[in-house]
């Protein structure tokens, strides 16, 4: 406890000028516009690398269905097969969120609470898919999706 009032005596007992803190008004805005850059930088770089992530999981979906982002025929759906896929997979994606929604595991005991996990897991998916994919397979999923309701 002595050495608590001593610190405080010292700290009270010395000038503004001695205390490391806040000495120099331009020393400590630079310190507070490095913090907040050092923040920016942070949450832009998790906003890329969830941008990173829903590509990556919109290519490894889309190749199942044949089609590749990095293809203008397919991402532009200048085929008629490129079409035909993004057609699939919407139809899919949709009848498997249809499906879990209609699903009655809550007879099941214990059971419902996964249901409901399972369910928001791929409705998350599903809203990730729809904001990284290009406008021409978003209207087909969009389109798809209004048939069902």
């Amino acid at each position: 406890m002595n050495n608590l009032v001593n610190i405080w005596k010292t700290m009270t007992s010395s000038g503004p000028s001695s205390l490391p803190i806040g000495d120099n008004p331009e020393e400590s805005q630079t310190n507070l516009e490095i913090t907040e850059q050092q923040i920016s930088l942070r949450n832009r770089n998790k906003s890329q690398m969830i941008l990173a992530r829903k590509l990556r999981n919109l290519q490894e979906f889309a190749t199942a269905y044949n089609l590749n982002l990095s293809n203008d025929d397919d991402r532009l759906l200048q085929t008629d097969t490129a079409r035909v896929n993004v057609q699939r997979m919407a139809n899919d994606l949709i009848t498997s969120i249809e499906e879990t929604n209609k699903m009655n595991l809550g007879s099941l005991v214990g059971v419902n609470n996964r249901r409901l996990l399972t369910q928001s897991r791929i409705e998350i998916f599903y809203q990730e898919l729809l904001d990284v994919m290009p406008l021409k397979w978003k209207e087909i999923f969009q389109h798809r999706q209004g048939q069902t309701i």
